[in-house]
Order: C-alpha cells, then sequence, then structure tokens
C-alpha cells in the first residue's frame, strides 16, 4: 500500500515518478467546470491542463492512495472530500488498457535487487550502476 498526504503536485510527481505509463481520469463528481475535461490524461498532461486552467489546485492538500487489496488507486483533494476520489489512476499508456482499475508495483529491478557482495569496502560495483 502506498499513501501520500502531501499537495496535489507532489502526489503527481510521485505517480509519474513510479508508474510512468499511468493514465488518470478525473473524478465526473468531483470535477468543476475549471478543472477541465475528464479525460484519460498522462500525469503531464493533467499537471499542464492544471498549470493553466486551476494552478492553485496543485498546491491543495491531497492524498495519493494505492491499495492493491481494496483495488484502490487514486488521488483525493483533501479539502473537497476524503471518501470520493478527484482523481482515478489506472495502468497502461492508451485508452484501451483502463481496465485495470489499480496500479500494481513495479516488479524490482536487477540494480533494486543487487546482491551486498556489490557495495561496501573493496567490493566490485553493481554492473547497472552509474
Amino acid at each position: 500500500m502506498i499513501r501520500l498526504d502531501e499537495s496535489l503536485q507532489v502526489c503527481l510527481l510521485a505517480v509519474e515518478n513510479r508508474f510512468p505509463q499511468c493514465l488518470i481520469e478525473i473524478n465526473e463528481q468531483m470535477r468543476e467546470p475549471s478543472d477541465g475535461e475528464g479525460g484519460p490524461y498522462t500525469v503531464e498532461q493533467v499537471r499542464q491542463q492544471l498549470q493553466v486552467y486551476t494552478p492553485q489546485l496543485l498546491h491543495a492538500p491531497a492524498r495519493l492512495l494505492i491499495d492493491e487489496q481494496q483495488e484502490i488507486s487514486a488521488i483525493y483533494l483533501l479539502d473537497r472530500s476524503e471518501k470520493v476520489p478527484f482523481l482515478n489512476l489506472y495502468e497502461g499508456h492508451n485508452h484501451d488498457l483502463l481496465h485495470q482499475h489499480t496500479l500494481q508495483e513495479p516488479a524490482p529491478t536487477f540494480i533494486d535487487t543487487c546482491p551486498w557482495w556489490t557495495t561496501g569496502l573493496g567490493a566490485t560495483p553493481c554492473p547497472l550502476s552509474d
């Protein structure tokens, strides 16, 4: 489970960093006309759209919640609702892949699992580091 209570901008940057293929839809129940169309959008498109139309929203308190067990992948605007998500997050990079409603943690890479002997005094550096 991932939970991050920060500004909307920081939550979006965290999603973009951890899930670069993520698509976002603005929840119709929570959307105001100035928030833009519903989507789907990339994280960068959402940030740009909000920067142009409602830049103050990027500084609003938000909660990123990704919980595979409860099948939740969303960002909540805490001043609007802690129960209804503002942004729904989906895995994939095109509209046809929106069938998967929760983001999955990426599989560990070789760098993440590089054995202890590749670091430390006198050890050979990990061949993929740098």
